[in-house]
């Protein structure tokens, strides 16, 4: 199982438990699954294609967690 697989069968099995917790911020596993599929579409749309390269430069944040998954 890759790290994808996780976050999708989490968000389907788990879909309120708390996944990130950054400060007072609290981010679900179904929250964290729809951001990062949102961005990947995202990206997706800008021309990023299967096989390129990228640089996330972001401190430890939801965000970067949720950069990682798009990507």
């Amino acid at each position: 199982m890759n790290l994808n697989i996780f976050l999708k069968d989490s968000s389907i099995r788990y879909p309120e438990h708390t996944c990130v917790v950054h400060g007072p911020k609290r981010l679900t596993y179904l929250e964290i699954d729809k951001y990062s599929d949102r961005l990947a579409s995202r990206l997706i749309e800008n021309g990023l294609k299967k096989g390129d390269r990228v640089a996330i430069l972001l401190e430890n944040s939801p965000e970067y967690i949720i950069s990682f998954f798009a990507t």
